[in-house]
């Protein structure tokens, strides 16, 4: 069963930090589980989760995915994906961060919901065994080709120098889409 798009209420689960308090908590209702460059120490962490201008980002735990998912690294950018396929590849390693109504409409279009990616939701366990439930990213519609990469259980660009990120402003917008998406196409040379 693949995740779907969807624009649903806030995970009923979110848990107040000591640290943040029930202020932060109203302010940030969207827990938000990530993967990729968007992770601390990652390249698009600061110019996006850190960056007060796309709206409010608080770190709230690492965890994993409940539900095994192909995580891969793929196209000329070097750009981690998570493919739409519960059930196979890994549990899959990353942060959850409560984010404002800003934080995640933002997110939506640096991920090109929903024409590049889809925002569904997914369990995910917390490092103190809790579950809660998040809002993921995934890639739907991907090339089937895109299954014979490695599956990563944990991305860090850094552990990657063979195939370095292509940081999102060096790059053009949806040129490369066609690379890993099944329904777009190559542009006109």
């Amino acid at each position: 069963m693949k995740l779907s798009m969807v624009r649903a209420k806030s995970p009923k689960s979110l848990k107040v930090k000591r640290d943040g308090g029930l202020k932060m908590a109203l302010k940030c209702p969207h827990l938000v589980f990530v993967y990729g460059s968007l992770k601390r120490q990652q390249p698009n962490h600061e110019a996006w989760l850190a960056n007060p201008d796309k709206g409010q980002a608080v770190f709230h735990a690492q965890g994993q995915t409940v539900k095994a998912f192909p995580l891969i690294v793929a196209s000329r950018y070097n750009i981690p994906y998570l493919l739409d396929a519960p059930g196979m590849g890994r549990r899959v390693q990353g942060e959850v961060f409560a984010v404002n109504d800003l934080m995640l409409q933002n997110l939506d279009i640096m991920e090109d919901v929903p024409a590049f990616y889809s925002r569904g939701r997914a369990s995910v366990e917390l490092t103190d065994k809790s579950l809660i439930e998040c809002w993921l990213y995934t890639l739907p519609d991907y090339k089937e080709e895109l299954l014979q990469n490695e599956c990563l259980a944990n991305y860090a660009s850094e552990e990657l120098p063979l195939t370095p990120f292509v940081p999102r402003a060096l790059r053009s917008t949806t040129d490369f889409y066609w690379e890993v998406k099944k329904t777009a196409r190559k542009p006109d040379s």
